[in-house]
């Protein structure tokens, strides 16, 4: 399984990246630190697209909303499956994500936490359905 996170902030890319291997040490997660960097990691840069893009919503250079509405753009990536993933919890967001083709999950604070969300995302009976819970 191969993973993009798109954030710009380098702990919360690590602990998420250790999070994905507690779950699964087979799983590639790859970063970017901003929404340009995911955007040429997607479009340029990638043969294969990720099965999971989880983009952070603020964001320097490009935001998250901005990111998300140019991948939805492009036909080859239109499908790919795209949580938005902010210290923001607010409902508007998350109704906005589910508008713009995207799922929501709230940053965790708690590790454990984080890992028992992403097992309900990434594990093949989760899927998509587990973050609008």
């Amino acid at each position: 399984m191969l993973i993009l996170i798109v954030d710009d902030d380098p702990d919360d890319r690590e602990i998420f990246c250790e999070a994905v291997k507690a779950i699964d040490p087979k799983c590639t997660c790859l970063q970017a630190k901003d929404g340009e960097e995911g955007l040429v990691l997607l479009t340029e840069k990638l043969v294969v697209p990720p099965d999971f893009v989880f983009l952070d919503i603020n964001m320097p250079r490009i935001t998250g909303w901005e990111c998300l509405i140019e991948i939805r753009k492009d036909e080859r990536l239109k499908d790919l499956t795209i949580i938005m993933y902010s210290t923001n919890s607010s409902p508007v967001d998350a109704d906005k994500c589910f508008s713009l083709g995207a799922a929501f999950l709230p940053k965790q604070s708690e590790y454990r936490t984080l890992i028992q969300r992403l097992s309900e995302i990434l594990m093949p009976d989760g899927g998509r359905d587990a973050v609008h819970r």
